[in-house]
């Protein structure tokens, strides 16, 4: 039957979806503290799935109450890695594990390469600069090292462009491309940014071609960055699923990851795992408090390991879809 005054207020129904669809069951993709509210708008026969993820070795215990007490029947995550942190948390829900997937990489045709690169910054000798035709030429001759994360403890990037720096002068073939934003895409956090990178790429005498991006991107444009990359680097503490590595992966590229979390699950003998060890996670504080409870742990990594793992490779020989 149609859906009420309320659902359509909520969910714009007229444009989103057709209330008259026969359905068997509703995936709710949010974390679990939406599920309850998010049920309510469904018809109550059907069967209703809770799908989330999460990074660390166990969940929050808010979060296991909020899933064992929600009114989801089952719970599906994407990775074997979360549903082992899920039951040793102390969930009692049934947990399918249903892999994440992306559509083929399809041409796009009014995808503009300048505009693109436009977007994209240089560093070098503590200055930022645009040019399009100096990006083209630098990831064209080097082997591109890249990442694709936002700014956080978690996600680890400077101890990514720090280890690259060490291993790396600008006498080797390689660049390191940096696709991040801290909160917002403000002008405030993008300077906060750069300042911080700058103060950290200082330290570094003779460093490879650096290069940034600091705007929100389409997903053609972030897939343009797969088709130019070379091999997906991320130190990244713990992902439940990791998409940029599985995106990086799909496309042809060799990653270089930790050996903690869901990454290595759809890895090959071709890439690198960095060894790490567990802590209690820190500096997360800005983002939310899920990362409080005491029995979470997440991995750390030795600058030894990492720079063992971080071997130079030829560019990658595929297929590009946009770029060229």
């Amino acid at each position: 039957k149609p859906c009420n005054e309320e659902e359509r207020l909520v969910f714009n129904c007229e444009n989103k979806y057709d209330p008259s669809i026969v359905y068997d069951s509703v995936i709710i993709h949010h974390v679990p503290d939406g599920w309850n509210d998010a049920k309510k708008y469904f018809r109550l026969s059907k069967k209703v799935y809770g799908l989330t993820t999460w990074e660390t070795t166990h969940l929050h215990a808010q979060w296991v109450d909020y899933i064992n007490l929600s009114v989801v029947d089952e719970v599906i995550v994407p990775s074997f890695f979360n549903k082992k942190s899920f039951i040793d948390s102390g969930v009692v829900k049934n947990i399918n594990v249903w892999y994440h997937d992306i559509f083929s990489f399809v041409h796009n045709d009014n995808l503009s390469v300048n505009n693109v690169l436009n977007k994209f910054f240089i560093y070098k000798d503590g200055v930022y600069t645009q040019s399009s035709n100096l990006v083209k030429t630098i990831i064209d001759n080097n082997t591109v090292y890249y990442n694709i994360s936002q700014y956080n403890e978690r996600k680890n990037i400077n101890q990514v462009i720090s280890t690259f720096c060490s291993k790396f002068t600008g006498d080797d073939n390689v660049c390191l491309f940096i696709k991040t934003y801290f909160k917002e895409f403000t002008t405030s956090q993008k300077e906060m940014l750069k300042y911080k990178f700058a103060e950290l790429l200082n330290a570094y005498d003779n460093i490879p071609p650096i290069i940034f991006c600091f705007d929100s991107l389409s997903d053609d444009e972030v897939n343009l960055i797969h088709e130019f990359g070379d091999v997906y680097f991320t130190l990244n503490r713990g992902e439940g699923f990791g998409l940029c590595t599985y995106t990086a992966k799909k496309i042809g590229n060799k990653v270089i990851c930790g050996k903690f979390g869901a990454e290595k699950e759809f890895l090959s003998i071709t890439d690198l795992l960095v060894s790490y060890t567990l802590e209690s996670p820190f500096n997360m504080e800005v983002y939310h408090n899920w990362y409080n409870d005491d029995r979470q742990k997440w991995a750390v990594f030795d600058d030894k390991d990492v720079l063992d793992c971080l071997h130079f490779y030829p560019k990658t020989i595929k297929t590009k879809y946009n770029y060229k």
